[in-house]
C-alpha cells in the first residue's frame, strides 16, 4: 500500500487561476465531511501519479489536519495531458469504500519473446471493502501463459474481505498469437 504525503491548501480561486499559479485544483469529500475545494502543488501530484498511478492513497496535510484520502477521479487535459482536476475521498482506515483499481499484467515481455501477446479486455475492476484492505493495484503474472490461456477474475487472489462486482469466470485477458494478428492486419490492408 502506497501512501504519499502532500500539503493541500483550501482554495477560493477558480480552477483556471489555480492552474496558472502552478497548482492543481481538487475537491475532497467523505462521510460526515462537507465538500472542500483545495489545491495541490502540480509537480508534486504529477510525480505521485507517475509513480503510483491514478488510483492511489494520499495523506493530505491542510489547516492543521492530516487526513488519508483515495483518489477517485483524475481529469486530464486532452491536448496537453496535464492534470486538470482531482476528486479525493477522505477515508478512515476501517471505512468501507467502493473503488476502481487497475490490473497490472506483468510478464508481457516473456509472451512477446514467444511471439504471443496479451489481449486485455478489462484493465480495472470495481471493488468494495475497508480502505486499508484494498490494494492500489492488482498484479497478475502472465509470463507462463500459453496461447488461448485466459486470465479471469478468479485469478486475482484478493483479500477475502474485498468484494468484487463481477463473476469469478469473467475473462480479463486472453493470450493470442502475435502472428495471427499480423496476418489479420495484412489481410485487411490487402482488401483495401
Amino acid at each position: 500500500m502506497n501512501i504519499e504525503t502532500l500539503t493541500a491548501t483550501v482554495r477560493k480561486e477558480k480552477g483556471k487561476k489555480v492552474r496558472r499559479q502552478g497548482f492543481v485544483p481538487a475537491v475532497i469529500y467523505g462521510q460526515g465531511i462537507e465538500s472542500v475545494p483545495i489545491k495541490l502543488n502540480a509537480s508534486d501530484i504529477t510525480r505521485v501519479l507517475k509513480k503510483h498511478g491514478n488510483r492511489t492513497r494520499l495523506k493530505l496535510k491542510f489547516d492543521d489536519y492530516e487526513k488519508t484520502g483515495i483518489i477517485k477521479d483524475v481529469d486530464f487535459n486532452p491536448v496537453t495531458s496535464t492534470i486538470q482536476h482531482l476528486d479525493i475521498q477522505i477515508v478512515e482506515k476501517d471505512e468501507k469504500v467502493n473503488w476502481e483499481i487497475p490490473i497490472v499484467f506483468a510478464g508481457r515481455d516473456m509472451l512477446k519473446s514467444r511471439n504471443l501477446l496479451l489481449q486485455v479486455d478489462i484493465s480495472q475492476i470495481k471493488v468494495s471493502g475497508e480502505a486499508n484492505d484494498i490494494p492500489d493495484n492488482i498484479k497478475i503474472d502472465v509470463s507462463d501463459k500459453d496461447i488461448n490461456d485466459t486470465v479471469t477474475m478468479a485469478d486475482l487472489n484478493l483479500n477475502p474481505n474485498i468484494t468484487v462486482f463481477r463473476p469469478s469466470e469473467t475473462v480479463l485477458a486472453m493470450v493470442k498469437s502475435n502472428k495471427d494478428n499480423r496476418e489479420e492486419v495484412e489481410e485487411e490492408e490487402t482488401e483495401e
